[in-house]
């Protein structure tokens, strides 16, 4: 599962790079400062996704603003689990080539959590790193790896708090940018 959003970006990669030629492809990094983008975010199988924008400060340098939120419904038990988050991070851009953009970054937010048995709130900073590939003219799509680290509390039964860190949230990001 961790590596199904790497897998697809891999096959739009080939897919992508057959159908389209490369003088079709634009990603001047002149010209990527002030450029804003619309982007979609898939995390897997499981319903999860989200919305955001990505503004580029600098050729090599973006800020970025998403809303996240899934819903899980466990088939073993009666039992479901939705989540919502809002986070804003910076990217940090590296170009090796004119159509491939690895880049790292990191990201602060709020997160809500609810299942039948409690409700959590609290706050979470996300490290990624990914990948991003200029396909057709403003379009891009992205792979990437997540860790989170995060403080809730339990608004439930049980009144507590807790610290959790998660590795597993590999995402594919479709970017459209104007």
């Amino acid at each position: 599962m961790k590596y199904y959003a790497i897998e697809m970006l891999l096959l739009i990669t080939l897919v992508g790079q057959s159908v389209i030629s490369q003088s079709e492809v634009s990603n001047n990094v002149d010209t990527l400062s002030g450029k804003k983008g619309l982007v979609f975010t898939f995390s897997g199988l499981n319903l999860g996704g989200g919305l955001g924008g990505k503004y580029w400060l600098s050729s090599s340098r973006a800020i970025r603003i998403q809303i996240t939120g899934g819903y899980f419904k466990y088939s073993s038990e009666d039992y479901s689990n939705s989540y919502a988050s809002l986070n804003v991070g910076l990217e940090k851009h590296f170009e090796i080539v004119q159509q491939l953009s690895p880049y790292v970054g990191g990201s602060f937010g709020y997160s809500w959590r609810d299942n039948l048995l409690s409700y959590k709130d609290g706050f979470q900073m996300v490290g990624f790193i990914g990948i991003e590939f200029w396909t057709y003219h403003n379009i891009t799509l992205s792979g990437e790896q997540n860790i989170s680290f995060s403080y809730s509390t339990n608004l439930g039964r049980n009144s507590s708090y807790s610290i959790g860190i998660n590795t597993s949230t590999s995402s594919l990001l479709l970017s459209i940018y104007f």
